[in-house]
């Protein structure tokens, strides 16, 4: 997996995972701190800028947030239920080819451990 932008809150578990990650998915190029990835944010601005990405980006972010968030590129409903995600979880969008998003992987956060190991 390569992304050219790694963003998280500025939470520092969040911040902590991103650098953690950094040296596996980012070839060049910092974690950056990007506000509106915060547990009770608002998914809609993000949701939004998502639209027009044309880059791999990886999201380092917290519950709520990110559960809401997939719902909302998955299916346009952020009070949907997409994926089970607990604390740890990994998931990975990918265009669908109509204009949206779908869901390519989940790894809960025991498979990512034993990689760690």
């Amino acid at each position: 997996i390569r992304v050219k932008r790694v963003w998280h809150s500025g939470k520092l578990r969040a911040r902590q995972t991103a650098e953690l990650l950094q040296w596996a998915v980012l070839p060049r190029g910092e974690v950056e701190e990007r506000p509106g990835l915060g547990p009770e944010d608002p998914v809609g601005p993000l949701a939004d800028e998502a639209a027009g990405w044309e880059d791999d980006t990886l999201l380092v972010g917290h519950l709520p947030f990110v559960d809401r968030l997939v719902a909302r590129l998955v299916t346009g409903d952020e009070a949907a239920s997409v994926c089970a995600f607990v604390p740890g979880t990994a998931v990975c969008l990918e265009r669908n080819g109509e204009g949206g998003w779908r869901v390519a992987w989940m790894l809960p956060p025991e498979v990512l451990a034993k990689e760690e190991r």
